[in-house]
């Protein structure tokens, strides 16, 4: 079985959005805008569930590449009795919980190998899609410590 790359570029925004560098309002709206600039379709077109369908795809990469324990681990994770803080209302919903715990795995996946490389560049984030978190953007020089 060849595995896809982690990273592909239609992912770049979601990335961003789970690493913190756009301000983070309603989950769900948020990452519908990400998805409406990435697939070019109207944003009140898109539904939770292809929201949720892309995120499942982007951890799901990332996931076939741990230890055989991994998986096992993501699902435990988002049962009612370990994920409390995800509900809306009174009520534990099991689609916010899987999406809530795709963006912590993206969040806390290296963009760096252990030789500490660049294995892929997210680029800059795009205030168009989302108000980034810092109204700041770094230019590209400054990532990479070459300050003008």
């Amino acid at each position: 079985m060849t595995l896809k790359p982690i990273f592909l570029p239609e992912d770049r925004h979601f990335w961003l959005y789970a690493k913190g560098w756009y301000q983070e309002t309603d989950t769900l709206s948020d990452l519908r805008k990400i998805q409406s600039k990435y697939s070019g379709i109207y944003v009140e077109n898109i539904s939770d569930i292809q929201v949720f369908d892309h995120l499942a795809k982007i951890a799901g990469r990332i996931l076939l590449r741990k230890d055989e324990y991994a998986f096992a681990e993501f699902l435990s994770s988002i049962l009612p009795h370990n994920y409390w803080k995800v509900s809306r209302g009174n009520a534990w919903n099991v689609q916010l919980a899987i999406i809530e715990d795709c963006l912590f795995i993206i969040r806390i996946e290296a963009c760096h190998n252990r030789e500490d490389n660049l294995d892929f560049d997210l680029g800059l984030p795009d205030p168009a899609i989302l108000p980034l978190k810092n109204s700041k953007i770094i230019s590209k020089e400054s990532q990479m410590g070459v300050d003008n």
